[in-house]
């Protein structure tokens, strides 16, 4: 009689504490936590690096033209050409949250969507006079807006 009490407790026992303990890794590297933050973190250096290059890329259109207005239409089709491109990487780095990356590029990563996004400003007052023409004024400002909507974090 004494039997099927302790069976049963037995059984409820080896039920309660069978999924203790954590998951079996079944071989893939990426079910430990240490890992999914190195490979986010990975994910989001490069796409910082990929947007502070893109940014560079067009600001250098600008100020390496001989011609301003020249300078101005070709940063003006660079952007465009990849608006969309660099705005879906700039919302994946601002939704990815902080614990899924270290927190050393977690402390720097507004830092560089910042340096990104105030570039063309940058530009715009180092070249304050330049760019202040009836011409060039609304085609920079339209460029600067632009390059703005793009980055903007």
């Amino acid at each position: 009689m004494l039997k099927l009490p302790v069976m049963l407790v037995t059984c409820v026992l080896a039920l309660t504490y069978s999924n203790c303990g954590p998951a079996p890794n079944n071989g893939n590297a990426n079910s430990q936590p240490g890992a999914q933050v190195k490979a986010k973190t990975g994910e989001v250096e490069k796409l910082l690096s990929e947007i502070n290059g893109f940014a560079a890329d067009v600001q250098r259109k600008v100020y390496t033209n001989s011609e301003p207005s020249k300078g101005i239409d070709e940063a003006q089709a660079l952007l465009d050409s990849k608006k969309q491109e660099m705005k879906t990487k700039v919302q994946v780095v601002k939704n990815t949250r902080a614990d899924e990356i270290t927190p050393e590029l977690e402390a720097k990563r507004g830092e560089l969507l910042g340096a990104a996004y105030m570039g063309m400003r940058g530009l715009q007052i180092k070249e304050r006079g330049k760019y202040d023409t009836a011409e060039l004024k609304p085609k920079f400002d339209k460029l600067v807006q632009s390059y703005e909507d793009t980055f903007r974090y």
